[in-house]
């Protein structure tokens, strides 16, 4: 886990510092990692998902069949629909991209 030093302004201008961990843990519905995350949320520790629509070095979730019924449901993309399960899990989700019409 990483600690970060966290400043939050006060209303007397003063800054008080608040230190925050989090754990970057790839995550995905084939993925859960509960006992991590349990740990994690007891310890006080964010848990940051990667890999959350194409997996290391895979994109089996990205062209489930599954996963498109749901995208065709909702009519979203099947990327919109893995990263929503990430958010609804209380997860923080950075997506990587290297294509500039993606990180729009």
């Amino acid at each position: 886990a990483l600690s970060l030093p966290l400043s939050l302004p006060s209303s007397s201008h003063q800054t008080p510092h608040h230190m925050f961990s989090f754990e970057r843990l790839e995550l995905h519905p084939l993925l859960h990692r509960h006992s991590v995350r349990e740990y994690c949320a007891k310890a006080g520790i964010r848990v940051e998902a990667f890999g959350s629509v194409v997996q290391m070095e895979s994109s089996e979730l990205l062209h489930s069949d599954i996963v498109a019924a749901i995208a065709a449901r909702y009519q979203k993309t099947p990327a919109q629909v893995l990263l929503r399960w990430a958010v609804q899990q209380g997860l923080h989700v950075v997506p990587k991209s290297t294509n500039p019409v993606h990180m729009q």
